[in-house]
């Protein structure tokens, strides 16, 4: 049957409205299909680009006259550098200005070696700083390269945390790096995809939340995976979760269990309410999974 009757309702207008920008953007690409320059898809990028919120992060990004910081780059959780320009890749906030620039330039100056260890640092943080730059589009940059050479021998010697939970994120965030780039090396995507689907998903995965940080979910995980073109039969059992989470009121959607927006300074949606960003990537899990049957 068409992918849409795996929708309870119609939940496509909300998330095309102009009250997410970034979210808009998600639809406009990867459900619309305006990947090509298009003049809708123009508008919508320039509206998340001077949406006020983008601004005011960008105001306060770090530059060139930002002295390196004196606590570890991921301090303070989620307010640092690091979460904000993170948060800015998330959204895909691809707006390729002066301050970006500076920003992730500082960032790929001053982050800690790839394989720096602390009891609280990140899972995979390598891959967390990595998606910044490769995001902007800064693939080409020799820090960049260095680091990317790290996480494939890291993913091919399987050096990933031990500990269940830990070593999920870990594969995670190694996807979301894989997702960015467009020719991602083939025995990379399949180690991680296949160490992913051989694990028992964290019990915390089945809370949906944003931004997503340093504390992957169900649905960012199968929205990567999808996107790096897995059609495994394990990965049925994923989505039918995701599908399983969409609410049965008017507007049909997926609601944010887990809020990390007030953590970041970012209140732009609800906890316990209906997500236009979460709603749209939930439609893309559907649509990519059921639309080819």
């Amino acid at each position: 049957m068409p992918w849409w009757k795996h929708l309870r309702g119609r939940p496509f207008y909300h998330p095309l409205d102009d009250e997410h920008p970034a979210a808009r953007v998600f639809m406009l690409r990867r459900l619309i299909g305006r990947k090509r320059p298009s003049r809708v898809l123009r508008e919508a990028q320039n509206n998340l680009c001077a949406w006020s919120w983008v601004h005011g992060i960008r105001a306060h990004l770090p530059d060139e006259t930002t002295p390196p910081p004196t606590a570890p780059i991921w301090h303070p959780r989620y307010t640092a550098p690091l979460w904000q320009l993170r948060l800015l890749a998330e959204f895909e906030v691809r707006c390729y200005d002066e301050h970006l620039a500076a920003a992730t330039d500082w960032l790929l100056t001053h982050a800690p070696a790839p394989d720096t260890t602390a009891p609280d640092v990140p899972p995979n943080l390598n891959a967390i700083v990595l998606s910044i730059p490769l995001a902007f589009g800064f693939e080409t940059d020799e820090r960049v390269q260095a680091r990317l050479a790290h996480l494939y021998t890291d993913v091919r010697h399987q050096a990933w945390p031990r500990h269940p939970t830990d070593r999920a994120n870990w594969l995670v965030q190694a996807a979301y790096v894989l997702s960015w780039q467009a020719n991602p090396p083939r025995d990379i995507v399949d180690e991680v995809v296949e160490a992913l689907l051989s694990l028992d998903t964290p019990p915390a995965w089945a809370s949906f939340g944003a931004p997503i940080f340093d504390q992957p979910d169900l649905l960012f995980a199968t929205r990567l995976l999808l996107e790096l073109g897995v059609r495994d039969d394990r990965l049925a059992a994923w989505v039918a979760q995701v599908e399983a989470a969409q609410h049965e009121d008017e507007r049909a959607g997926w609601y944010l269990t887990t809020s990390r927006y007030e953590a970041a300074n970012a209140p732009l949606e609800v906890q316990g309410a209906f997500s236009r960003w979460l709603t749209a990537q939930a439609i893309y899990i559907l649509q990519a999974w059921y639309g080819d049957v």
